[in-house]
């Protein structure tokens, strides 16, 4: 009773929480967005003090890129990287002018400290005011210069235009923090001098200090492999080894970034969470009193008035329920729809309707079929029973001796065996061996079905009936083992040999071997154009027809006849117009054979026959795919320009699938889809820069890019060069 009096209450409770929770989700939104303003504010803040950090840095990067460049394309400094030893009486002059042309460039880099220039090959050391010789540097020497040991220690590699964590290195002046500054001059796989320069870090680093640091707060600025390149923190903090990830936000800390040069470096402001919102959270504990009173209130209220009405509830929860089993029993669906999907593989392997290898193996494993082994081989089982009329306690019967039959071979073969149902009273065993010889094969399979037919004996008092195909090395072949047991059960005798195996049937000369799922795969290995398969084919049916059996003048006839018919079948199915081929003469396929060395003879010519449509299958996809590829490259030519081409796009355009598409162009051009259509944009975009005085917007927009900062990072990407500069350099 006091039950049902407390479910009136409970129940009322849920629509006056509902209410007090509408003004709680409301004052969480507020704070939530009271929160968001002041983040804005303060990121505001810390952007426009990154901003002037950013000016403060792309002018030094400018000024450096521009030497580095200066430097590089210096005769001076060139002539020098082929000297082995520049102390030579031959070569004094060059070091003395080198290192005067060196200090004339001092006078317009204000932001570096100092440069040097490190020559490979002679290990020689550089600079406006001083030069020396590595590997003739004392230790004393080489410890009292920092600069010295700085390059005596860089990795043996190609630089171009990297920044490295900033350095304390000592001077004549004292200690100093600078930034090192390396580019390599000439190509990646061909370098004989690197350029290295000190940048001063000290004014990024006033810039910095003017965000609010403190409590373990810290601002870097970093590459884009993370490294922390220079930076500062709080009283009596340390900065962190690593930088953080782009989209980062660490638990308990606001992070403010901004990036530079295209995302090659990045500055970052770190402060702790709790001063960037102060006074937020003090709104944030008068609402959380506010909240709970407005709880505490409502739940009173809501217990005086909770008998009227129960109903609301009640729907709520039979919802909840309704959808929890609905979700069950779409799981129990699509767990139930993978046996058919299996079972259905299985019926198309045994029917030979996979035209290769590679998309069997793919649907395999979709859905978790355990076939492995070196040889395959098909088992069909007659269970001891047949139905001659529809009973149900029959059916029922037949239904309780398969579950058992599968039991049993669960049990003894595991992941060794797939089961398939193909009749009322028969199933199909695909059984994979480890074993390698067709003798120890056939004697473990023996002893496994005689362990299976002990076991079924013993549970249902009935011996089951096997007929056994011989074993493949390929899956592909499976169906002819089908074909195989299904004549070795009908040969079988349950009084004398419960067990035939095909290749112990005796060949009768009156009949020739050609299923009709072996005509299906020979079509589909035309289709595909599939040689290696075709062979493999034709090399079983002359094993089979020619060795194997005696087969006396009118069945090998019989047998020819049908192999020119399915070649003819394929031909007027698919359009070939193999009657205008000079080289094969149809009508000698027509004139039957005489005798069995002639009958053998013209087996060899259809070998032939078959070869040659799959060739020329080939070669009609090769010249329709090359076809297909000019309308698709000309295409591209006139219209790399539209903003919206893309791959769905073209195809929808040529009707033919993404992937299929994507591979055609990887194919024939040697690159893909979006590498062809950029290059023939910054082609383009090459052109126009050089000879049209159109600015770098129009450019931008004439070869197909709505954004010009899309435009930029692509040319750049390319070209290792801004559109800006390249249209310097090329004298516009």
């Amino acid at each position: 009773m006091s039950n049902r009096r407390g479910r009136p209450v409970f129940k009322f409770l849920i629509p006056y929480l509902s209410m007090l929770l509408l003004a709680s989700l409301v004052s969480v939104i507020m704070y939530q967005q009271t929160s968001r303003v002041v983040k804005e504010e303060v990121s505001s803040r810390n952007q426009a003090v990154l901003q002037l950090a950013k000016q403060q840095l792309d002018r030094q990067i400018v000024e450096t890129n521009q030497l580095a460049i200066s430097l590089s394309q210096d005769p001076r400094v060139l002539a020098m990287q082929q000297i082995e030893n520049p102390y030579e009486r031959s070569s004094i002059t060059r070091l003395m002018e080198l290192q005067k042309q060196l200090g004339s460039y001092s006078a317009i880099t204000p932001s570096i400290e100092n440069y040097y220039i490190h020559y490979i090959k002679s290990q020689f050391v550089i600079s406006p005011d001083k030069h020396s010789l590595l590997s003739r540097a004392s230790s004393a020497e080489a410890q009292s210069d920092s600069v010295h040991t700085f390059i005596k220690g860089l990795e043996d590699r190609y630089y171009y235009q990297e920044m490295m964590p900033e350095l304390k290195l000592r001077s004549a002046n004292g200690e100093h923090r600078l930034i090192p500054y390396i580019h390599t001059i000439g190509y990646p796989s061909y370098y004989l001098s690197h350029i290295v320069m000190f940048i001063d870090s000290s004014s990024i680093r006033n810039v910095l200090r003017s965000i609010d640091l403190s409590e373990g707060g810290y601002a870097y600025l970093a590459n884009q492999e993370g490294d922390i390149i220079a930076g500062v923190a709080g009283s009596g903090e340390f900065l962190p080894r690593t930088s953080h990830n782009e989209h980062e936000q660490p638990s308990g800390q606001f992070v403010t970034s901004i990036g530079l040069d295209n995302g090659r470096w990045s500055l970052v402001a770190v402060q702790p969470e709790h001063i960037v919102l102060r006074k937020v959270y003090y709104v944030k504990k008068i609402s959380a009193v506010i909240i709970f009173g407005m709880l505490a209130i409502g739940g009173v209220a809501s217990v005086l008035f909770a008998y009227r009405n129960s109903r609301p509830l009640k729907a709520l929860i039979q919802t909840v329920f309704q959808l929890e089993s609905h979700n069950e029993r779409l799981h129990r669906s699509m767990e139930e729809q993978k046996p058919l999907l299996q079972a259905a593989f299985l019926q198309r392997l045994l029917d030979g309707a996979y035209p290769g290898q590679k998309e069997m193996e793919s649907v395999m494993q979709y859905l978790d079929i355990p076939l492995q082994g070196e040889r395959y081989s098909v088992i069909i089982i007659q269970l001891p029973y047949i139905l001659e009329s529809i009973d149900m306690g029959a059916l029922e019967k037949l239904d309780l001796e398969k579950a058992g039959l599968r039991e049993c071979i669960a049990e003894l073969e595991g992941n060794h065996a797939c089961m398939l149902d193909i009749g009322e009273s028969r199933l199909a065993m695909i059984y994979s061996s480890d074993t390698v010889s067709e003798d120890a094969w056939k004697e473990e399979l023996t002893m496994k079905l005689s362990a299976i037919q002990e076991l079924f004996l013993g549970r249902f008092q009935h011996a089951l009936q096997f007929g056994i195909g011989r074993p493949y090395s390929s899956l592909m072949d499976v169906s002819a083992s089908f074909e195989e047991a299904s004549i070795a059960l009908s040969f079988g005798m349950p009084s004398s040999s419960p067990m035939p195996y095909y290749d112990e049937l005796p060949r009768h000369p009156q009949s020739y071997y050609y299923p009709f799922d072996l005509e299906q795969k020979l079509l589909n290995y035309l289709r595909s154009g599939n040689m290696e398969e075709l062979d493999n084919t034709f090399g079983n049916l002359f094993v089979e027809n020619f060795v194997e059996r005696s087969l006396i003048e009118p069945v090998l006839r019989l047998l020819l006849s049908e192999l020119v018919s399915t070649a003819l079948k394929f031909i007027d199915q698919s359009g070939t117009q193999m009657f205008e081929d000079e080289s094969i003469d149809m009508m000698s396929f027509l004139q039957l054979p005489h005798g069995a060395g002639e009958a053998e003879a013209c087996f060899h010519r259809i070998t032939k026959l078959y070869q040659h449509i799959a060739s020329k299958t080939i070669d009609q996809k090769r010249i329709r795919n090359e076809e297909l590829m000019r309308e698709i490259v000309s295409y591209l030519d006139l219209h790399y320009s539209d903003p919206s081409l893309c791959l769905p796009m073209l195809s929808d355009q040529f009707q033919i699938s993404e992937t299929y598409l994507s591979l055609l162009v990887k194919e024939h051009t040697g690159c893909s889809f979006t590498e062809y259509v950029n290059t023939k944009r910054m082609n383009a975009a090459k052109e126009l820069l050089s000879e049209s005085r159109l600015n770098i917007e129009q450019i931008a927009d004439h070869v197909g890019y709505s954004s010009l900062n899309s435009f930029s990072r692509a040319f750049k990407r390319m070209h290792g060069v801004t559109p800006t500069h390249y249209r310097a350099f090329s004298g516009q």
